[in-house]
């Protein structure tokens, strides 16, 4: 869910380097406390993918602009042509939907 939630707001797909980086540098961080030097620069190595990763999002633009639904109407229209059903089609076939999925519960319960 996490990938498609990516592609769908940024056009890609996370290669999860950020998550790599923190993994490794929390390894590199363990086995030098285990040896008995420190390393502080681990810390400070992940703080800067993540402010680099925070940046590279903020430079993306949405892919969509939000329009109204007048103006989204006018879009499809002009796109699609004349399959784009009218309002008074939309209606019709709504009609008979509920009409027709009333008559399948109904013998449903038969």
């Amino acid at each position: 869910m996490y990938q498609l939630a990516e592609y769908y707001r940024y056009g890609d797909v996370n290669s999860c380097d950020g998550r790599w980086a923190e993994l490794m540098n929390a390894l590199k961080q363990r086995r030098a406390m285990r040896e008995g030097s420190e390393r502080t620069s681990a810390r400070e190595d992940t703080q800067r993918e993540r402010s680099l990763e925070g940046k590279r999002k903020e430079e993306m633009k949405p892919m969509w602009t939000t329009a109204t639904p007048s103006e989204a109407s006018r879009a499809w229209r002009a796109t699609f042509k004349e399959n784009v059903p009218s309002a008074r089609e939309v209606d019709d076939a709504r009609e008979a939907f509920m009409k027709n999925s009333g008559q399948v519960a109904s013998e449903r319960e038969k």
